[in-house]
């Protein structure tokens, strides 16, 4: 009997220790596989990979959103850290892409929507703050975030404290073209992927079969969702899978991942409908007629019944809507929209994708203006407009009334959203759309207007922190800075002023003293030393760069030195004078000078 207890004992105190691993670490954040096969290639802007070690996600730089986030979820991820008081602007992101700033969402009607959530990453402040980068964030309405979308991340905190290791992968979905003001997508749903992993030996992977419970939910983007049961929205991941082109589980056995693919949490997956053919994109002119078509098979009963969505809302009033086949008469430009299907026997429902209804011949029409913008000088200023027609529409962004072309300041010109990089003084006017397709041309939209604060110098890039040189030859050093133009600069060594010329007593030609960048040419090694810049703009404070060491060397980086032997001394530079270098051994030595 002892023995029994001291059994049990062990075991509640491995258990005890493994509920405590947590899963913070890059390697642990994308379990199951790349969805989308992202890459960390910055030139990769639809499907850029980041890794962290809270979370991994591909970021969609045109959506302005992630098209996936995955992250692995236990009892020893959820500590006492709180929630961060604070959104941050993720300037992770690689130059050229945009960056979601933190008051984006202001004014917009939706939430700033965590995908790996707040209390998911508890245990430090750090891991709580990188899940408030706005680069993890959705537009999700309130009651979709605040609502069943809570609802479900708290039962998965809930399967992690009874010993699971939860691997979870989320995301936006369903996009019908709609932005908020800032130009970022809104879903018309959003969709999460739990497979729940009991904690034991192995790895997490190893522990995984055809057994394994996944949960596959999809809940529409909408208002009134926020008491409704997770449960209600429940699907599978072979379902999400033929939703957003993504492909779930590649790093399992083929085998295994098609039977969790196939899983409805709660269901018996087994002889729901299977679609055979999906809904196609339909073209139609204004007043015309379009028809989408759905077929679908079972292995048990083909009894099927059929409701008809659009952009995930139920088709009132249309008999054809609960049949194999949608037609819509008479189509306007309020019928413009995705299409899809629920497919229901007696084992269980299954969505198709979603297919879109172009309507051809409607002159375009403004939606959504762009708004007035208050912005530091330096900074970003972004107008989006909303507009609808069809055929393509065109787009001309206009500042006081004159056309714009893209350049080193502007870009998206001709697109629905534009972009003034570095704002100042001389941007701050009024800036309109003018929408066209091959219909007819729209009347310009509400002109918004662009208003510029002062602000004082903020260095973006320091100079370099060290360089070694060769006499006589030529030192650069550099410094950026964005704020209220123009700049004026003095660079300094050891805190004096450098002034163009010939400077004593080194003889070194100094140019750029008062420039943005700063070039010595024929140093000396009296030269060597430590080179600052003051920025200023008669705007609030000057500002500083960080030091960068100057070492000028008599002996060029990488070269040779042969010695046959005894003792060798040699004032290297950087040294004091008195500075010995002792060689002993067998001789000949190479001594290689860097």
């Amino acid at each position: 009997m002892r023995l029994h207890r001291i059994a049990l004992a062990l075991a509640a105190a491995l258990s005890s220790a493994i509920a405590a691993f947590a899963t913070i670490g890059i390697p642990q954040q994308m379990l199951t596989g790349n969805p989308s096969n992202a890459t960390a290639d910055a030139n990769n802007r639809t499907k850029y990979l980041i890794q962290r070690d809270q979370y991994a996600m591909d970021y969609n730089d045109t959506t302005r959103e992630p098209n996936w986030v995955a992250w692995n979820l236990t009892s020893g991820d959820v500590g006492s850290s709180g929630r961060s008081p604070d959104f941050f602007v993720d300037t992770t992101l690689p130059a050229g892409f945009y960056r979601v700033l933190t008051t984006d969402y202001s004014g917009s009607g939706y939430d700033r929507g965590h995908m790996t959530p707040s209390a998911d990453r508890t245990v430090t402040r750090a891991d709580n703050d990188v899940t408030f980068f706005m680069s993890n964030m959705v537009p999700q309405t309130p009651d979709n975030n605040q609502g069943v979308w809570a609802s479900f991340e708290t039962y998965s905190r809930t399967l992690a404290a009874a010993g699971n290791e939860i691997l979870i992968i989320s995301g936006p979905g369903g996009f019908a073209g709609s932005t908020i003001a800032s130009g970022v997508a809104i879903p018309g749903y959003t969709w999460k992927i739990a497979v729940v992993v009991p904690l034991g030996t192995g790895t997490t992977l190893e522990r995984i079969d055809a057994n394994t419970r996944v949960i596959a939910i999809k809940v529409p983007n909408i208002a009134g969702v926020r008491s409704t049961p997770w449960q209600n929205y429940v699907t599978s991941a072979a379902q999400l899978q033929t939703d957003t082109g993504l492909v779930f589980f590649s790093a399992l056995s083929s085998g295994t991942a098609a039977a969790l693919r196939a899983k409805v949490d709660g269901q018996t997956a087994t002889g729901t409908p299977t679609i055979t053919a999906q809904p196609v994109a339909q073209t139609a002119a204004v007043a015309g007629t379009a028809t989408f078509t759905v077929t679908a098979t079972s292995t048990t009963s083909t009894a099927f019944t059929y409701q008809w969505l659009k952009n995930d809302e139920t088709i009132t009033g249309n008999a054809s809507a609960t049949t194999a086949t949608l037609t819509l008469a008479n189509v306007q430009a309020a019928d413009v929209a995705a299409y899809t299907v629920v497919i229901t026997n007696n084992v269980g429902p299954v969505t198709s994708a979603g297919a879109a209804l172009v309507i051809t011949g409607l002159a375009p029409a403004i939606v959504t203006s762009p708004v007035s913008l208050t912005r530091a000088a330096g900074t970003p200023a972004i107008f989006t407009v909303t507009a609808s027609g069809s055929p393509t529409l065109s787009y001309q962004w206009r500042k006081a009334g004159t056309n714009l072309t893209d350049g080193a300041n502007i870009s998206g010109s001709t697109t629905s959203s534009l972009t003034v990089a570095n704002v100042q003084t001389a941007d701050a006017v009024a800036y309109d759309v003018i929408v066209t397709n091959s219909v007819a041309s729209s009347a310009p939209s509400a002109a918004a207007i662009l208003t510029v604060t002062p602000a004082a110098p903020t260095i973006t890039l320091q100079p370099v922190s060290s360089q070694t040189v060769v006499v006589a030859s030529t030192a650069t050093l550099s410094v950026a800075a964005t704020g209220t133009a123009p700049f004026t600069y003095q660079w300094r060594k050891g805190g004096i002023n450098l002034v163009n010329g010939i400077n004593a007593p080194t003889g070194v030609t100094v140019t750029g003293a008062n420039a943005a960048t700063l070039s010595l040419t024929g140093v000396a090694t009296g030269d060597s030393g430590t080179y600052d810049v003051v920025v200023s703009n008669g705007v609030g404070t000057d500002v500083t760069s960080t030091a960068s060491i100057l070492t000028v060397s008599t002996v060029a980086p990488g070269a040779q030195v042969a010695y046959t032997g005894g003792t060798y001394t040699q004032n290297f530079d950087g040294l004091p004078s008195t500075g010995t270098v002792t060689l002993t051994g067998t001789a000949p030595f190479d001594l290689a000078i860097t």
